[in-house]
């Protein structure tokens, strides 16, 4: 069972498909049912909780494992992705950086990559992206495809798309199906105004997969009868998945209902939800642009303010902030947000 939860994870990662998740967690709960005192069966539970942005429960089944004898580098691994994925990153850098010290991997490597990169240390990152490469000594393309994804992530964030565009294209030559890769890709070569390539690259990720995030964006690249049907699927989709993993997918249908939605009204009370959960750079630049949207802009300035305090705020989060403080009028705090992105 757990062998084959960690392949229904992979897939559903690889492919885009949410269906694989949830049926690695039902595999994966069903291994705690048959055997409660497996430290292995509470690790996996764990993963697959959060993966669905259950992080309180998530870290529950991490202390159980610790206690009945799961590797203690494993659980310290997923102790350190909950750390990140709920806006910890110097708490999380700090195992990381442990773990890749003594077993330097790919998979070790990559994540302290990420938590550097996260705390505005992108050049470090960088190099150990390179390292963990020279690391890699199997046959399949996935993890290779998640690191090139990973660093192209790293790229776009800093505000680097041609660096990024590389990356996302040698993830999708080792893996041609990879969904983020693709998606990301697609992202870029549209705001490059090569609409029709990126359009073209999304129909048979949409025609694919059952997550309604790759159906919105290219909703937002075509015109008529397509567009408002993928406007509607996507949706569809959502409220279905809100309905059943409300934590997960707040995030994904708030940046939906902003964007090819166009119902900012929806968006603004999911992103606050996302931002409950993690107070992330990413879960703030979302409730931001939900405020604003929304002409919320006193909020939308307390929450430039609070993110703004966070360990380090990377070029979008910065740009986020300015056009927050543009709006609620504070000119000074707005020219500071705007040089500290890198602009003028």
């Amino acid at each position: 069972l757990l062998r084959l939860a960690g392949l229904y994870d992979a897939r559903g990662q690889a492919l885009g498909r949410i269906a694989d998740y949830e049926r690695a967690a039902a595999l994966a709960a069903e291994a705690v049912r048959l055997l409660p005192h497996s430290g292995d069966a509470l690790l996996a539970r764990a993963a697959a909780r959060a993966r669905f942005h259950r992080f309180v429960e998530a870290g529950a089944d991490l202390d159980a494992a610790a206690g009945r004898g799961a590797p203690p580098d494993r659980v310290a691994g997923a102790r350190a992705a909950l750390l990140s994925a709920t806006g910890h990153e110097p708490e999380a850098l700090a195992i990381r950086a442990r773990l890749a010290a003594a077993h330097p991997t790919l998979g070790t490597l990559a994540a302290q990559a990420m938590s550097l990169a996260a705390l505005g240390r992108v050049s470090e990152a960088e190099q150990l992206f390179v390292a963990a490469q020279a690391r890699f000594r199997d046959v399949t393309p996935l993890p290779l495809a998640a690191l090139y994804f990973q660093a192209g992530l790293v790229e776009e964030r800093a505000g680097r798309p041609s660096s990024a565009r590389e990356l996302y294209e040698a993830a999708r030559a080792r893996l041609p199906e990879d969904a983020q890769a693709t998606a990301h890709l697609a992202a870029i070569l549209a705001m490059s105004g090569q609409r029709a390539r990126a359009a073209a690259l999304l129909r048979p990720l949409v025609a694919a997969s059952d997550d309604p995030e790759y159906a919105g964006t290219l909703a937002g690249l075509v015109d008529g009868d397509e567009a408002a049907a993928l406007r509607a699927e996507a949706a569809k989709r959502y409220d279905a998945l809100l309905a059943r993993h409300p934590e997960a997918f707040a995030d994904h249908a708030a940046r939906f209902w902003l964007a090819a939605g166009a119902r900012p009204d929806k968006a603004l009370p999911l992103a606050a939800r996302n931002l409950e959960l993690r107070t992330t750079a990413d879960a703030y630049e979302l409730a931001i642009a939900a405020s604003l949207a929304n002409r919320h802009t006193t909020q939308a300035c307390a929450l430039a303010d609070r993110a703004l305090a966070l360990p380090t705020a990377l070029p979008a989060l910065e740009l986020a902030a300015n056009r927050a403080y543009t709006a609620c009028g504070r000119a000074a705090a707005a020219a500071e947000a705007l040089a500290a992105a890198g602009g003028t």
